[in-house]
C-alpha cells in the first residue's frame, strides 16, 4: 500500500515513516504546498493530511484532492492538535475520511489505516494485483509468479506493486529516484537503482520486461 504523509513536522512525518514502513508500507513525505502542487499521486491509497501547513491551510488541500478526478477516490485521514468535537466534526463533513488527533499512539494510527483501507474503495479484492502471471497480494505482501511464491526484498516489492500499477506507462527514472530514494538530487543514486533494477528483472525472469527508454525513462509490461 502507497502512503503520503502531507505534514511540515518534519520529524513528526519521519517518525510515523519509520513506523509504516516496518509494516511494508510504501511511504512518501510532503513538507510543502509547493511540493504537494507538483507531486504525483499515481498509485496512492491513502493521505495523512495535516489540518494545517505553514504555506497553506489543509482544508484548501483536502478540498483540492477530492475536487480532482485522479485524487477524489483517496481515503484521506486529518491528523490535527484540535481534540474539540466540533472541529472533528468540522473536518468530517469536508469529506475527510478520518480524523486523529495528535499526540497519538502508533497503534491507533495503523489501526485508522487497516479500517480505512477495509472500506468499499479499497476492498480486501483490491489488494490482490495480477499482470500476466504475477500475483501480488498487496496486504500479505506476498508475491506469486506461476502460482509458486517467489521472495522479494521490501524495496522491490514497493518498486513492484508501483510498476504494476502503472503498466505501460512511460516512468522516469528521476521519479523512481524521488519516490523510493528520496532523492531530490539525482542522479546522485543512478547506480544504486540500475543495480537494484538489475537484479529486480532477474527475479521477474520472463514474466515481466521494465523497458528502458532513452535511458531515462522505464516501462513495465508483462508477457
Amino acid at each position: 500500500m502507497n502512503i503520503v504523509i502531507i505534514d511540515d513536522e518534519i520529524l513528526l512525518s519521519k517518525n510515523i515513516e519509520k513506523m509504516l514502513v516496518k509494516q511494508e508500507y510504501s511511504v512518501q513525505k510532503i513538507h510543502n504546498y509547493d511540493d504537494f502542487l507538483t507531486f504525483n499521486f499515481s498509485g496512492v491509497d491513502l493521505i495523512l493530511l495535516d489540518v494545517s501547513l505553514q504555506d497553506r491551510n489543509g482544508f484548501d488541500i483536502l478540498q483540492e484532492l477530492k475536487d480532482n478526478s485522479l485524487t477524489s477516490s483517496i481515503k484521506i485521514i486529518m491528523i490535527s492538535g484540535h481534540s474539540e468535537t466540533d472541529y472533528k466534526v468540522k473536518w468530517l463533513d469536508m469529506w475527510a475520511d478520518d480524523y486523529l488527533v495528535k499526540p497519538f499512539a502508533p497503534e491507533e494510527l495503523k489501526a485508522r489505516i487497516r479500517a480505512n483501507t477495509r472500506s468499499e474503495n479499497i476492498s480486501p479484492s483490491n489488494w490482490i494485483l495480477e499482470s500476466g502471471n504475477i500475483k501480488f497480494d498487496t496486504h500479505l505482501r506476498i508475491v506469486f509468479i506461476d502460482g509458486k511464491e517467489v521472495v522479494f526484498s521490501k524495496k522491490e516489492k514497493a518498486l513492484l506493486e508501483f510498476f504494476m500499477k502503472n503498466e505501460w506507462k512511460l516512468i522516469s527514472k528521476q521519479e523512481i529516484a524521488q519516490r523510493f530514494w528520496k532523492d531530490k538530487s539525482f542522479p546522485s543514486n543512478d547506480n544504486i537503482i540500475n543495480v537494484t533494477l538489475h537484479y529486480f528483472r532477474k527475479k521477474l525472469w520472463s514474466s515481466a520486461k521494465i523497458q528502458t527508454q532513452s535511458g531515462e525513462w522505464y516501462i513495465f509490461t508483462t508477457t
